[in-house]
């Protein structure tokens, strides 16, 4: 009997949108443990995910999740999705529901038919994103912040063995983020976690793993220290910026105000006088 090791496994995989590759012959497989998506809008971030959450199929290749091709049959796209939670980048909400109401109606979706199973779950989950005191409010009558956290308890009903997560902190604020890692950490000891965000610093607190994409393909697969340890050389601190810079930003002032400078040629210093390298 065939045993597969991997949550999902994705072979060659390719998208297009008109003439445009979104993705490109892509290769990755993803295990139990949290890993971040990270690059530039247009990279391909959020196909990937679609993918991966069934939402959309692939033009080319072979995706397996949970073992299972979803697109060969309806029963096995309805199985992954029993145990798929997935918040993607833009979710409508019915504005007439309650929290509540809303995070029951996914439940119910997902085969909770024992309604007082249901409750208890549905309760259990708005507890996790600390929701519990709005679950009789309207969802249009919530802020923006309030009504993520509304699809992040929809996204983990039932302890999901799979959680794809498009953008999950945008809106919150840094206690409600921090509040996030906790649960999302305690779910990756025993669930595969893929986030996309643009908040570098949520993955470096969260993510034992990162994968770069940039113009649909993958530039960057492995541990958050050794993404970080390529920059060695190429980022320094310097008085001025300099003309031959290729990006620079202005550091906050401690002392004296210090530019961090990004080169195109590695360990090689700006040309105006430098001080320590940032990495």
């Amino acid at each position: 009997m065939n045993v597969t090791r991997n949550t999902v496994e994705l072979t060659g995989v390719g998208k297009r949108y008109g003439r445009k590759h979104a993705l490109v012959d892509v290769d990755l497989t993803f295990d139990q443990g949290i890993t971040g998506l990270l690059g530039p809008n247009g990279a391909g971030k959020t196909t990937l995910l679609r993918i991966v959450a069934t939402s959309i199929a692939a033009d080319t290749g072979e995706v397996r999740l949970l073992g299972r091709d979803p697109h060969r049959a309806f029963a096995d796209v309805t199985a992954v999705r029993r145990e798929l939670g997935y918040l993607p980048q833009e979710l409508g909400y019915p504005s007439d529901m309650t929290a509540f109401g809303f995070v029951e109606y996914v439940a119910v979706l997902k085969e909770w038919n024992d309604r007082e199973r249901r409750t208890q779950e549905v309760r259990r989950v708005l507890d996790l994103v600390d929701l519990s005191d709005q679950a009789t409010v309207r969802v249009g009558r919530l802020s923006g912040g309030q009504r993520r956290r509304v699809g992040l308890a929809q996204a983990l009903l039932a302890d999901p063995r799979l959680v794809v997560l498009d953008e999950p902190t945008t809106g919150l604020d840094p206690a409600q983020r921090a509040d996030l890692r906790r649960t999302l950490s305690t779910l990756g000891h025993r669930s595969t976690v893929l986030l996309s965000t643009h908040q570098t610093e949520d993955v470096a607190a969260l993510c034992e793993r990162v994968v770069v994409l940039a113009g649909g393909t993958v530039r960057f697969d492995g541990a958050v220290t050794d993404m970080v340890a390529t920059a060695v050389g190429r980022v320094w601190l310097a008085d001025e910026p300099g003309d031959d810079a290729l990006v620079s930003w202005q550091t906050a002032p401690v002392a004296t105000t210090s530019w961090a400078v990004r080169r195109r040629r590695a360990r090689t210093p700006p040309s105006r006088p430098s001080r320590t390298p940032t990495c």
